[in-house]
């Protein structure tokens, strides 16, 4: 799955989505869209308070974050993923 997000993005905001997130999540590209998905539409509310700690603390160190964590599907069931996130910086701004 693969899912693009602006760095610069306070709310996260789902821009895009590759083939495969819809058969992970049950989201189409065009629920995303519909619905100005945001990535932590995707993390269970029980969840995460703990994820954006653990996202931010990683990211506090390196680009990228290696992680497991559940994912919450359309169809209302909740998986557990091991994901891969990393941040790309505009070379102009490093931003």
């Amino acid at each position: 799955m693969y899912i693009q997000c602006n760095a610069a993005d306070i709310c996260w905001m789902v821009h895009g989505v590759d083939d495969n997130f819809e058969k992970l999540t049950g989201y189409s590209g065009e629920d995303v869209e519909k619905n100005s998905m945001n990535q932590m539409d995707l993390i269970p509310e029980a969840d995460r308070t703990e994820y954006l700690c653990r996202t931010n603390a990683n990211l506090a160190k390196s680009t990228y974050v290696l992680q497991e964590h559940r994912l919450h599907r359309k169809d209302g069931k909740d998986i557990y993923v091991f994901c891969y996130g990393r941040v790309f910086y505009d070379s102009a701004v490093k931003q």
